[in-house]
């Protein structure tokens, strides 16, 4: 006899089942016949796969228990493309995929171990592994491509469609080791949309060996609007790596990070693009004393900021070299340092391109060629160095620029070169008796150098030779407010012939300046030498009274005691039939020259000289 039951209305889906027959009938069970039933028999379950359709009485629980083993838990039952709805075997992955299709969040987080990679994988087998992770990022619109921690080998990715993050856990946490010697490591490009709002973060570029060539990073085809943050590559004294990041972008960012450059490589290369923004830098080469090393490399750009970036150890801090048809304008550096490099802190040499609209506020160049804490010594050295045709526009205000090998600054065939502010001390490190000079101009035109200080500070050694140095070339230029005290051979050394310069209100010319009120006029004598205690000017007439008088002055300045150089002359006449009674000469005079009226009666003794001298104070 079977006897069934409905259960909250629904139609059969449990009976009782004495018989082993089965089947979903409907109908009621009493009181009693359930008691028996939990007693005696089993309810049958119109659901497959639980205890093959059988609801166990508490003995048939336990026994089941006792006797069976637990299966582990597998990824088995998981295929691609599981919808997380319908049911599979126990399975991790099921679990974290079917939460990340719950979570907004992380429903663009693709773990580059899912596409399997792992850390003691091959380079062959991560490599695939990451490209692949990186492909279903960008089929899904962007996202994150995670790397977990520990060190992953690889040969070479590339990016080349919007939005993807590489991200790892931090520049400790996870680090990403080349294998391939001479290729560009990372490649993003410009696929299918110009923006890219995707980049690189938390953890550490390098490699396996050394590398020849190619960049770690390289971003081209003025790929826009990406993020580089919290990046370590390379390590000091490992391997070369070729060079750091190639950038022809606009709007990017490069920030937080380190970059250790080994060799005759650039650590960041900015060949075209504008508007990017580098900060809170570490660039540091090896002394490798090679021309190629270098920290920033500059060779096309219209307009990029630059802040607080240390670039140490390299030939060249910054170089800054358009070639022909290439621009750089509108570069803007504040409190980039430019420490202890082979040669320069700052080169900016244009190889046939053009310069100018460029900004340096605060920014520090020094020890560069002085031959101390593994820098190359050299007299050649210099804090900066602007030289070559096409330089238009080059500013400075406050740098501070010490103790380099040679001089602090020089600045051979530009236009509109501006140093407002700042100090140069210490420089000439490589020759201390003088050679070299804080500030040197040379074949410059329309240039300023206002209100700085160039010469000995406290703590600071006393070995510069001139504060100034202004070349025979230069034209049109600007010094004042200035001071120029305490230098090994002077202040200024002006050996332009240029008329249109003003050089004014410093301290330490050679000639000191100041500012000027005309003292009163004093009689002198005609005949007497006098040495000038200021600059000045002489006034003298001459007069002739009577019939038949001739005669004249003449005023003789120069550094000899008594001056032998005539620098102005008159002359009367009052003979026949053509009458000069009277006539005067005017001449200024220097500090510290000699000067005096000499005069002559050449007929008749009515001729009289009148001298008077007016100091300038």
């Amino acid at each position: 006899m079977t006897e069934r039951l409905y259960y909250i209305g629904d139609s059969g889906p449990f009976y009782y089942d004495d018989s082993g027959t089965a089947g979903a009938e409907g109908g009621t069970l009493s009181g009693e016949n359930l008691q028996a039933l939990l007693a005696e028999g089993s309810i049958k379950i119109g659901v497959s796969g639980v205890n093959a359709g059988h609801l166990m009485r508490r003995d048939d629980i336990e026994s089941s228990i006792a006797a069976g083993a637990a299966a582990s838990v597998s990824d088995a039952a998981y295929g691609a493309g599981w919808n997380g709805v319908t049911t599979v075997a126990p399975s991790k992955n099921a679990v974290y995929d079917k939460i990340n299709s719950l979570s907004s969040s992380d429903k663009y987080v693709f773990d580059v171990e899912d596409y399997g990679a792992g850390t003691g994988a091959s380079a062959a087998t991560n490599t695939t592994a990451f490209q692949n992770a990186i492909n279903a990022a960008e089929a899904a619109g962007g996202g994150i491509v995670l790397f977990g921690r520990g060190s992953y080998q690889f040969t070479t990715l590339t990016i080349d469609d919007p939005g993807v993050m590489l991200q790892g856990q931090g520049r400790a946490g996870t680090k990403l080791l080349t294998t391939d010697t001479t290729n560009n490591v990372i490649t993003i490009s410009r696929g299918s949309a110009v923006y890219s709002h995707g980049g690189i973060r938390d953890l550490t570029l390098y490699s396996t060996g050394n590398r020849t060539a190619g960049y770690i990073i390289h971003i081209t085809a003025n790929m826009s609007g990406g993020l580089i943050d919290n990046l370590q590559i390379g390590l000091h004294g490992g391997y070369d790596l070729g060079h750091g990041i190639y950038f022809n972008t606009t709007l990017w960012t490069l920030t937080n990070s380190s970059l250790e450059i080994p060799g005759p490589f650039k650590a960041i290369h900015l060949d075209g693009g504008n508007d990017n923004y580098f900060s809170k830098l570490w660039l540091r080469g090896d002394h490798s004393n090679d021309s190629g090393a270098t920290g920033i490399y500059i060779q096309e750009n219209g307009g990029s900021w630059f802040s607080d970036i240390e670039a140490v150890e390299f030939y060249y801090g910054i170089r800054i070299r358009p070639n022909a048809g290439e621009d750089v304008a509108w570069i803007n550096m504040h409190n980039v340092l430019a420490d202890s490099n082979d040669l320069k802190g700052l080169q900016i040499d244009p190889n046939s391109g053009n310069v100018y609209g460029l900004n340096f506020n605060s920014c520090w160049f020094a020890s560069n060629g002085a031959g101390v804490g593994g820098v190359v010594a050299t007299i050649n050295g210099r804090g900066i160095g602007l030289s070559n045709a096409g330089i238009d526009g080059v500013y400075f205000v406050n740098p501070r620029v010490v103790n380099n090998g040679g001089h602090g600054i020089e600045v051979s065939n530009a236009v509109d070169v501006q140093i407002n502010g700042g100090l140069f001390t210490g420089n000439s490190q490589q020759s201390p008796s003088g050679t070299a000079h804080g500030i040197v101009m040379n074949d410059n035109d329309e240039w300023q150098v206002n209100g700085v200080r160039s010469g000995q500070v406290a703590g600071r050694d006393n070995s510069q030779g001139y504060g100034l140095y202004i070349g025979a070339g230069c034209d049109d230029f600007i010094v004042t407010g200035s001071n120029f005290l305490t230098n090994v051979t002077g202040g200024i050394s002006d050996n332009s012939t240029t008329t249109t310069k003003i050089i004014a209100k410093n301290f330490g010319n050679t000639v000191q300046e100041r500012s000027y009120q005309f003292g009163v006029w004093e009689s002198k004598n005609p005949g007497t030498v006098y040495l000038a205690p200021t600059d000045g000017f002489v006034h003298a007439y001459v007069t002739a009274p009577n019939p038949g008088d001739r005669g004249g002055a003449q005023l003789m300045i120069d550094g000899s005691n008594p001056p032998t150089t005539p620098r102005a002359r008159c002359s009367v006449n009052d003979v026949g039939t053509v009458y000069i009674e009277w006539a005067s000469l005017f001449g200024a005079v220097m500090a510290g020259e000699y000067w005096r009226i000499t005069e002559s009666d050449d007929a008749g003794a009515g001729v009289d000289v009148t001298v008077y001298w007016r100091p300038l104070y």
